[in-house]
Order: C-alpha cells, then sequence, then structure tokens
C-alpha cells in the first residue's frame, strides 16, 4: 500500500526520558548549575561503562540542598522511565580527581 509523504515524516519527535541515546544527539556539556536552571527539560546524562560509551535521556525533576559530609551540596533528582527516582550529588559532577566523573549534556 502507497501512502502519501506528510510533512511531519521528517520532524524526529521529541526524545522520551528513559530512551537512550547515540553519541550524535548529544549537544554541548552541562555544568551543575546548567542543569540546576533545566528543571522539568530533558537532558542526557552518562551511563558509560569501561567498555561501552552509553547515554540516557532523562527528565530533570529537582534539585535539592542537602548536608553533605565536607559542605552543603545540591543534589540533581532526575526521572529515566523507571520506577524509582534516580539522584546525583552536585560533587560529582565537579569532581576533578575522580576517575569516573559525572556528566550531562544538552539533546540536540
Amino acid at each position: 500500500m502507497i501512502k502519501q509523504m506528510n510533512l511531519f515524516d521528517f520532524i524526529e519527535p521529541p526524545v522520551q526520558p528513559g530512551e537512550w541515546l547515540q553519541e550524535s544527539q548529544l549537544g554541548e556539556e552541562m555544568t551543575f548549575d546548567e542543569i540546576a536552571q533545566s528543571v522539568g527539560k530533558v537532558i542526557a546524562i552518562d551511563k558509560s561503562t569501561q567498555s561501552h560509551a552509553w547515554y540516557k535521556a532523562v527528565l530533570v525533576e529537582k534539585i535539592l540542598e542537602r548536608d553533605e559530609y565536607d559542605g552543603i551540596y545540591r543534589r540533581l533528582i532526575y526521572y529515566d522511565g523507571a520506577k524509582q527516582r534516580g539522584y546525583i550529588s552536585e560533587m560529582y559532577f565537579q569532581a576533578d580527581n575522580l576517575r569516573n566523573r559525572q556528566r550531562a549534556w544538552r539533546i540536540r
């Protein structure tokens, strides 16, 4: 059956939380301050292993301030399509000495 082409056939649907992304879909890398301003938006976070690069789309739900070991840090609370919400402390985004520093990107 032949179908008539539609203008919307060429428009990609928006990325949904929980989708795995290709590296070509990543925009510029974000700082934690930029993530804190992106509440309600979908961003990509790094879920890579040593052998493979993985990127997952997550919805930034809120930023909480918590008293951590050596000061006050903010925490990113995100929704990635799973039942439970994920959270990542700000110190993992800023740590230069950590081997596996957390990273996040805008989605193109």
